[in-house]
Parts: structure tokens; C-alpha cells; sequence
């Protein structure tokens, strides 16, 4: 009985939760996303994993978005995840354009029904596979786009400042290619 009260106590007061980041964080400034990328170094496979952390807000809504990359063989992929929770029906999730009308490379990694109560609750998980060269271009803007189903759309955006804090991070990260500093990219000592 006395674990039990324990383990409630903890629950309650989110120590057994999953670690959410603080809702005042500034996602435009490329340093709050630095700081947050967790990197893994897998010694069998060869691969070094990226994962940025989710921009959205965890207490206002239960949806995910975030950026991760892998690189294997000085290769660097990179995808932009989003999860999307909702109520209603399916929305099958089948396609991506960004605000500038291009289509993004769409790969629907999971969908799953979360409860039904009164009704259902879904879950689809997707990914956009970019290059390094169409983030760069949205580094100052951010990225602005929709996911797009036979029975539902949902727009989101990674601020700018996130997009460049990940890429500086992975960069710094890889063996293949670092960022020039201000002083080397000036040629100034």
C-alpha cells in the first residue's frame, strides 16, 4: 500500500511523466534549440541520430513537431515529424505541401486509434523528408505547411530560429562538414 501512495504521489506530481519542455521557451532563438537536440551515437550500426525537441507547446495540446536527422556513412538524411491528435474520424493522411506550393516527401509512419468514449480519438504520425539545402532556405522564414488527408488537413510551422539552432547542431555534430564561425567565414582572426 505504501508503494502505491508513493508511486501515486510521483505520478501527480510529474516525476514519472516524460520530460515536457516549459511552454515560455522562444523557439525564434536558435540557441533554445541547440541546447535541447539529444544525439545518439549507436557504435554497432554506425549511425549518429539527431532529434530535436517538440516546438509545441505539451500543455496546450497533444500534438508533436519536431525535426530529427540520422547520419551513416557521412550521409545526413533529415525529416521533419509530426504527430497530430484529434477527435472524429480518420483523416488518412496521404500528402504535404509547404506554403509555397511544393509538395514535400510524405511518408505516414503510424496511425492508431488512441480511445473511443464518446467518439474516437486518432493518432497519425508522418514525416516530411527534406534536404539540408530546403531547410537552409527557411531558416530565417520558418517552415509553414499542411498535412493533408481524405477527411482532414492540419496546418503547423517550425519557427525559423528552431530550423537553424538543429542544422548548426547537427553540423557541429558530424564529422563531414562544420559551420564557419563569424570570424572564419569573414576571414577575420
Amino acid at each position: 500500500m505504501k508503494i502505491l501512495i508513493i508511486a501515486i504521489t510521483l505520478l501527480l506530481t510529474g516525476c514519472l511523466l516524460p520530460r515536457q519542455e516549459p511552454s515560455n521557451i522562444n523557439w525564434s532563438n536558435p540557441d533554445e534549440t541547440r541546447s535541447r537536440v539529444e544525439i545518439k551515437n549507436d557504435e554497432f550500426t554506425k549511425q549518429i541520430d539527431y532529434t530535436g525537441p517538440n516546438v509545441i507547446d505539451p500543455y496546450y495540446s497533444s500534438d508533436y513537431l519536431m525535426m530529427r536527422a540520422w547520419e551513416k556513412a557521412s550521409k545526413i538524411n533529415y525529416q521533419v515529424y509530426v504527430a497530430d491528435h484529434y477527435y472524429g474520424d480518420w483523416r488518412f493522411y496521404n500528402r504535404a505541401f509547404d506554403s509555397d506550393g511544393n509538395k514535400l516527401d510524405f511518408v505516414l509512419i503510424s496511425k492508431k486509434v488512441l480511445d473511443c468514449y464518446s467518439g474516437c480519438t486518432f493518432s497519425e504520425h508522418a514525416g516530411l523528408n527534406v534536404t539540408e539545402a530546403y531547410l537552409r532556405k527557411h531558416t530565417e522564414t520558418g517552415l509553414k505547411f499542411k498535412i493533408i488527408g481524405k477527411a482532414g488537413e492540419e496546418v503547423f510551422t517550425l519557427p525559423g530560429g528552431y530550423i537553424k539552432g538543429f542544422l548548426d547542431t547537427v553540423n557541429i555534430g558530424n564529422a563531414t562538414q562544420t559551420p564557419p564561425t563569424q570570424d572564419s567565414a569573414t576571414n577575420k582572426p
